[in-house]
């Protein structure tokens, strides 16, 4: 089973475990990181809502672990 892990505010938080959880205001985790990631983002920032709160975050505080 696939997971997404984002440092948000320091601690690594599953993104999966938040149904409402969106990368880029659009995406769950799973569908952004099948459709969208290809593995060399090269944005600046991406958004996280999770939990109710928004993140910006670097695309390097993004682990995927399988």
């Amino acid at each position: 089973m696939m997971k997404i892990y984002a440092n948000l505010l320091g601690s690594w938080k599953d993104l999966c475990e938040d149904p409402n959880c969106r990368i880029d205001n659009q995406w769950p985790p799973l569908t952004w990181y099948r459709d969208v990631f290809n593995g060399q983002d090269n944005r600046y920032f991406l958004r996280v809502f999770y939990q109710g709160h928004q993140y910006l975050i670097h695309p390097s505080c993004i682990q995927i672990v399988w």
